[in-house]
């Protein structure tokens, strides 16, 4: 027992520094402080959502499945609605704590204990495609394994972004690929303008509509050229002359390119049979299109499946705004509408779909995310209140409770939505990361690496990597993070190398070949 209570704010800067100055008010309502059991227990919790709230913060940009959810509502909050948001920011991010640093330390020691030309290997194995002077110069420079290893692992995410941004950079869309469009066309017309006369200056006002449709025609060509080298290894080049040489179509542009890719495969009999479990499944979303034709795609996508199914809409999509002929007969420019056929006999109402689920789709996250903020206010509220009606502290210790639940549910909302994706775009033996947090990716390598290691059986014993395969693991290059890095490649790679995993770092992807000796 304490003589009397300890001074709140005191351990707020101590142990909690990053929560608001109300959670913690809040949150002592519910412990007795004069006495040491409750004050250990009271100041436990405060350090666990401290650290959880300093996770969030250095992660929190990596969410790309919820955090849009809640961004308009957010927009709207006021200052005194902070309290909601690190209240949802600390308790949402409980599981992004990693833990990688202790989890690997026996195996950094057993790794530091080898010679600098066992070390050298380990990292040639480790990083197939980096060259082996850069390896000895970046072991040299770090002094230490694990250095090497964390800086090659970036060196290696950040030039495969390099490497495809060069072939494939993304073009302005929109009004900015238009606007830069007639930016250069005014500028040539002025200069033409200098030492002209006012009868060509109104031939040449005449004819600027007609200058503006190739724009536009280029505008659009380059965002569809992108599209394809953004999803193959397909260097920039290549796919414009197939394009131009298609009339700009970009169907028959992407059915050539499949038909060349044809000739360089073996057939889908000879194929290796995870090529043809991927293909027999894209087969049932795309029945009308031939098992060659998907192989060659799924070729050219890096044996990614959802960049295989994008391509194949767009190939089976109507791309005809080229190739349409001029209409004869009636105004051009003008909107044509075709008549509207009713049939009087059916006078049913059919819900539109969109209309359906947009209304009974709403992210689950968002629903508890946004009761857990209100819970979390109405807390904040009693609290103050409760400075002057000792009854209103029971109520916010009861609002606190009902706002963590819902943070609880949300958490887990966010892990079954995540795994539901991963399913959708895998298989039995290769894992697609793309559109989930690092917090979820790291959790569902793990454990997809240990579900194909059990499924192995007596293989994982009998012979070497080359008879039992590898586990595929597409992580991306990082183009959708913020400033263009990579976080959830590195992040999944080392918390395999820390489990004891042999892993083989790629360009966007990785191989888990068996356990590493120890």
């Amino acid at each position: 027992m304490t003589d009397s209570p300890p001074d709140l704010d005191a351990l707020r800067k101590q142990h909690g520094p990053l929560l608001d100055d109300s959670v913690v008010y809040a949150l002592a309502s519910d412990y007795d402080l004069t006495k040491s059991d409750e004050e250990l227990a009271f100041i436990q919790l405060l350090e666990e959502l401290n650290n959880g709230a300093a996770i969030h913060e250095a992660a929190n940009d990596e969410s790309s499945t919820a955090d849009h959810s809640t961004t308009d509502h957010d927009s709207r909050t006021t200052p005194e609605t902070d309290l909601s948001r690190r209240n949802i920011a600390s308790a949402t991010s409980e599981f992004s704590n990693l833990n990688l640093s202790t989890s690997g330390d026996s195996l950094d020691e057993d790794l530091e204990h080898l010679s600098e030309a066992d070390k050298r290997k380990y990292l040639n194995d480790l990083f197939p495609g980096t060259g082996k002077d850069q390896i000895n110069q970046v072991l040299s420079a770090n002094g230490s394994l694990r250095g090497a290893i964390d800086e090659l692992l970036n060196v290696a995410f950040i030039s495969a972004y390099n490497h495809d941004s060069e072939d494939a950079r993304p073009a302005n869309q929109g009004i900015e690929a238009f606007a830069e469009e007639l930016r250069s066309e005014r500028g040539r017309k002025q200069k033409r303008r200098k030492n002209r006369t006012t009868d060509a200056s109104r031939t040449n006002s005449a004819s600027s509509l007609r200058t503006h449709t190739p724009a536009n025609s280029n505008a659009w060509s380059n965002d569809e050229v992108n599209f394809i080298c953004s999803r193959t290894t397909l260097r920039a080049q290549v796919v414009s002359s197939v394009y131009h040489s298609k009339g700009a179509n970009l169907s028959r542009t992407i059915q050539e390119l499949a038909t060349r890719e044809k000739t360089k495969l073996p057939t889908f009999a000879e194929a290796d049979a995870l090529v043809q479990a991927q293909v027999e499944a894209l087969t049932e979303d795309f029945p009308n299109v031939s098992l060659s034709t998907i192989q060659a795609l799924l070729h050219l996508a890096q044996n990614i499946p959802s960049a295989t199914g994008e391509l194949l809409e767009a190939m089976l999509a109507r791309h005809d705004h080229v190739d349409d002929p001029v209409p004869h007969g009636k105004l051009n420019g003008v909107v044509q509408y075709t008549p509207l056929k009713i049939d009087e006999s059916d006078h049913h109402f059919v819900p539109s779909p969109t209309s359906t689920t947009a209304s009974s789709s709403i992210n689950p996250y968002a629903n508890h995310s946004h009761a857990a903020s209100q819970a979390f206010s109405s807390a904040s509220a009693a609290y103050r209140r409760g400075k002057s009606d000792r009854l209103m502290g029971g109520a916010a210790a009861y609002y606190a409770g009902l706002g963590h639940e819902h943070v609880r549910r949300a958490r887990a909302e966010t892990a079954a939505a995540a795994d539901a994706l991963v399913t959708s775009q895998s298989s039995h033996n290769m894992i697609d990361l793309h559109g989930v947090s690092v917090s979820d990716a790291v959790r569902i390598a793990r454990s997809g690496t240990t579900a194909w290691w059990e499924g192995l059986g007596d293989a994982r014993y009998i012979g070497g990597s080359s008879n039992r395969g590898s586990f595929q693991i597409v992580t991306g290059v990082g183009t959708h993070s913020r400033n263009n890095a990579p976080r959830i490649g590195p992040a999944v790679a080392r918390s395999l190398m820390n489990e004891g995993w042999k892993v083989e770092v790629g360009r966007g992807e990785m191989y888990v070949t068996g356990k590493a000796r120890r």
